[in-house]
């Protein structure tokens, strides 16, 4: 299997996502057991951030030119256009669709709120993840001659699993985390959609959008302008 090769960039794929999730899932257990309730808010934003940082976007951009070709910041996506229109269209459209599987299945919708946890939340997590899933992630597996929609389905699957160690960390382990999940995973083949298209910045207003209707922004912004 020589380098470059669809097999070959999917044992890699396999292998870096078993290895993160490891990762993540050791420093979610050190922050549950020696830091939970020690750190305020601030302390907590910097752990979180810094080991994101180290695991998440160092060695991908470290790895990047072996593995697609092209420089880091080539493939992190962040060189394309804004194109703002066509993100905020696409923002519109995740957040309509969210919001209508919302009232048929009964689900609530997040209260108002606004603090600084909900805006790191909104605005550096989705910089940070799509980077990561649609920037270095997906363009290694579409430069190494891997179908879009595997492709698509891949980044999704693995965006969805990074976020199962905290939940079950959270929450225990249940069916309905893993459903929560495969929710996840299905935004990032939107996003992974998005980013092909488009580029990673409307996809990062995608992610924001969907994270400010989750943690309650978007209902405070709006409560702002009725």
């Amino acid at each position: 299997m020589p380098p470059g090769s669809p097999r070959y960039i999917l044992r890699a794929f396999a292998l870096w996502l078993a290895g993160l999730l490891v990762a993540w899932s050791l420093v979610w257990g050190a922050y549950t057991l020696w830091l939970d309730g020690r750190l305020n808010d601030a302390q907590a934003r910097l752990w979180w951030e810094s080991w994101k940082a180290l695991l998440w976007l160092v060695p991908m951009a470290t790895l990047a030119p072996q593995v697609t070709g092209v420089d880091a910041w080539e493939a992190s996506g962040l060189g394309g256009g804004l194109h703002l229109r066509r993100g905020l269209a696409a923002s519109a459209a995740w957040v309509g669709a969210s919001v209508g599987v919302a009232w048929l299945l009964g689900e609530p919708l997040a209260e108002a709120r606004m603090d600084a946890s909900a805006l790191r939340l909104v605005l550096f997590v989705p910089l940070v993840e799509e980077i990561l899933f649609r920037g270095f992630v997906l363009t290694a597996l579409l430069r190494n001659g891997v179908g879009r929609g595997s492709a698509f389905l891949l980044s999704g699957l693995a965006f969805g699993a990074i976020h199962l160690p905290g939940w079950f960390v959270m929450n225990g382990v249940s069916l309905a985390v893993v459903g929560q999940a495969g929710r996840v995973a299905l935004l990032g083949v939107f996003l992974a959609w998005v980013t092909e298209r488009r580029g990673v910045w409307p996809a990062v207003l995608v992610h924001a959008a969907n994270n400010a209707l989750s943690v309650g922004v978007l209902a405070w912004l709006l409560s702002r302008v009725a």
